[in-house]
């Protein structure tokens, strides 16, 4: 089976068409010539099996003005005078099956736009539509929308905004059979029934398909389709047996069920007989009852017997009428808009949209069947199903598309940047208290041996971006270590270093503790005056313990996890002391690298919402551009030297990245983005170190210290530490 698409995906395509007459005015249209144009998110299908050619759609006029046609039972369209059909060649009153609706195939979010030519006729004509909708959106389609008027994309007007003589069809008093149709949805409608339903070959007295329908003979199943002003029909919601194997909206192409096909009279032109239906490994039959598998195994051997997708899951036929008077223009509209459930309506980032995506996917009932079901019984479905229904209840009930939007992104793991940023900082930390000890180092002659002991207090904030939560942090940070010198200039040494931030994660979404224990070794060349040069690096070992809550509407769930992660660390500081007067001050740089690895892990404690993440990498590599001042004074014997530095820093590793999740017990997996960081920022800082000569003749330095950092569109950090040092 071919198509041809009339329109690409492309939205909001306008089209102005106004044909001058000599005299300047305007051609009024009653009657409706040809298919013009498609445009939107869609196409109409050209299917040669059907003789269906170009443009896929015909009007079939032969009563002009004709605006009262009425039906024996207020329901079926038979001895319709005029209709639109889809353009093979055949009237309005040819046979069920033989092709004659229009099939819509919606492609994407946007609205589809078939736009017709008419011309003047003096009065009114009403059409009856034959029509289909094919759902190729991806996603679940919990409805649609059908709208007259005209103009096309963001240049549609709706008929009764526009004054055009052009309307749904009138609505009356429902008759007969017309009332008797579960899905009229009122006491009144159109005559012929305006009717959205499934396939009877799946659902009902039997089609093409068969003598009944496969899945709930001899029960219908559509949508409540119902006017909404003079100019739209609306569907709300299925009824019958489809919402019950495959829930509250029309399944998209790509999530219909594979099925068991007979081809039982060799002619590929006749449909198949539709014997079992697959649900991830089982084969049932319409009765929802476990097939052998190798007995299927068996009929595939034969050339007679094949394995399809069940197309018409993705269908539903379409029954209305318009009313088309006199028009200004020689064009009218019909648009179909397609409704998505709520989470999709509302998302708005990629990380919204991802998770909505996945949770809507858990709606489709067939694809959570127990797969242990033994044989010759019929198919039970995982509990897990009725959880995730609450998951989804929850947030598609939510009063807005703001707190919507805050519930998605509360039920998965918006956070994971907090991740690297957390882990680089905590070991970060480290490394910059053993730097302040080398940096002081050069201003003490004394001793060949030092051993230190330093400490650190930080607190900051991570801010939110637009795939990613943000957070509060405090931290803190140990480094105890011993250098040697071993030249007049020359030090080497190593060192040991704890550090902890603790977050509490924006909008009350839990905490993240991130434990970090480094080995490191570092060396140091250089005086207070002259060229200097330090070095520093180690690895640390890295614990996560994440408690993440869940509260969306009345709904409340506790996720944890833990994980570990490895980094490398490496920091490099060159710079050149000069003595101007009783200042000692100079240009200086850094280098810095950070490489983490975390594990991935999974979630326990929410119950659908729990999940999994994959594992993660970070990496910051930045260059440190400024200098420090340095003002030494001297108190008998021992001395105090405050300063001041700033740099300005350019990371190197600033793009984002992408990490695969998923809800544990879900269905379709994610991709959850981290995204980029700032790449310039500033960094600050402020201290004093004294050197003492203690009684005991053992030197002894202590340091106080600040550093910021500032100008981050990322985080902030403001750090105070404090360093002992005793030489000997």
């Amino acid at each position: 089976m071919t198509s041809w698409k009339l329109a690409s995906r492309a939205s909001g395509v306008a089209m102005t068409v106004a044909l001058a007459l000599g005299s300047g005015g305007l051609a009024h249209a009653g009657e409706i010539i040809e298919l013009e144009s498609v445009l939107g998110d869609g196409f109409i299908l050209i299917d040669p099996d059907e003789n269906v050619v170009e443009p896929g759609g015909a009007p079939v006029t032969t009563d002009l003005n004709n605006d009262d046609f009425m039906s024996d039972n207020g329901f079926a369209p038979n001895g319709v005078a005029n209709c639109l059909m889809a353009s093979n060649g055949l009237a309005c009153d040819a046979e069920p099956g033989s092709g004659k609706r229009i099939k819509h195939n919606l492609t994407g979010m946007g609205a589809l736009d078939t736009v017709w030519a008419v011309e003047a006729s003096g009065g009114t004509t009403e059409y009856f539509t034959f029509g289909k909708i094919t759902n190729q959106t991806d996603l679940r389609m919990t409805g649609f929308r059908i709208e007259v008027g005209t103009g096309s994309g963001d240049n549609f007007v709706l008929a009764s905004q526009s004054g055009e003589a052009l309307s749904m069809d009138q609505v009356a008093e429902l008759l007969g059979k017309a009332a008797e149709w579960e899905g009229n949805g009122g006491v009144d409608g159109q005559n012929p029934l305006q009717r959205a339903f499934f396939p009877d070959g799946l659902f009902g007295t039997g089609g093409q398909e068969g003598e009944e329908g496969y899945f709930t003979a001899p029960d219908r199943s559509g949508f409540y389709f119902v006017p909404e002003g003079s100019d739209t029909l609306v569907t709300d919601g299925i009824w019958g047996g489809y919402a019950v194997l495959f829930g509250n909206g029309v399944l998209s192409r790509n999530q219909v069920p594979e099925a068991l096909f007979f081809d039982n009279d060799g002619d590929p032109s006749t449909e198949a007989e539709l014997l079992y239906w697959k649900a991830g490994d089982l084969w049932l039959d319409g009765d929802g009852i476990v097939q052998d598998a190798a007995a299927v195994d068996a009929l595939l051997a034969r050339d007679d017997y094949y394995v399809d997708i069940i197309e018409d899951l993705s269908n539903a036929n379409l029954n209305y009428s318009i009313d088309v008077g006199d028009i200004a223009g020689e064009q009218l509209t019909i648009r179909f808009v397609p409704v998505f459930a709520p989470i999709i309506m509302a998302a708005e980032t990629d990380f919204q949209f991802d998770v909505a995506v996945s949770l809507d996917q858990t709606e489709i009932p067939y694809l959570f069947y127990d797969q242990s079901t033994a044989t010759g019984s019929e198919v039970t479905i995982n509990p897990i199903f009725a959880d995730f229904q609450e998951v989804t209840g929850a947030l598609n009930s939510l009063s807005s598309d703001a707190e919507i939007r805050q519930g998605l992104e509360t039920a998965a793991t918006s956070y994971l940047r907090n991740f690297g940023i957390q882990a680089q900082l905590a070991s970060r930390d480290q490394l910059e208290l053993v730097l302040r000890h080398v940096d002081d180092s050069r201003t003490s002659h004394d001793g060949r041996i030092a051993v230190f002991l330093s400490g650190s207090l930080s607190t900051g904030d991570i801010e939110q971006s637009a795939n990613g939560a943000g957070s509060d942090f405090d931290g803190m940070a140990l480094a105890a270590g011993a250098d040697y010198r071993l030249a007049e200039n020359l030090r080497l040494g190593a060192a040991l270093g704890y550090g902890q931030n603790s977050a509490d994660i924006d909008f009350d979404r839990g905490e993240l503790e991130v434990d970090a224990l480094t080995v490191m070794g570092y060396g140091s060349y250089g005086a207070d005056t002259g060229f200097y040069v330090d070095l520093v690096g180690g690895h640390s070992w890295v614990d996560f313990d994440n408690d993440r809550d869940i509260n969306i509407g009345s709904l409340s769930r506790h996720a944890s996890s833990e994980t570990d992660g490895r980094q490398w660390n490496f920091a490099a500081k060159a710079g050149y002391g000069v003595e101007l007067g009783p200042v000692i001050l100079g240009p200086s740089i850094q280098y810095h690298y950070y490489d983490l690895e975390v594990d991935g892990y999974a979630e326990s404690g929410a119950g659908a919402l729990s999940m999994t993440v994959d594992a993660m990498e970070f990496a910051s590599e930045t260059l440190w551009l400024g200098g420090q001042v340095e003002l030494p004074i001297a108190s008998g014997a021992n001395s105090f030297e405050p300063r001041l530095s700033a740099h300005w820093v350019k990371e190197f590793e600033d793009e984002g990245a992408f990490v695969a999740t998923a809800f544990t017990d879900g269905l379709l997996p994610f991709i959850t983005p981290i995204d980029a960081v700032d790449d310039e920022y500033v960094r600050v800082g402020a201290g004093v170190t004294g050197h003492f000569q203690a009684s005991s003749s053992m030197p002894i330095d202590v340091s106080i210290n600040y550093d910021g950092t500032l100008a981050n569109r990322d985080y902030d950090e403001h750090r105070v530490s404090l360093e002992a040092t005793a030489r000997f």
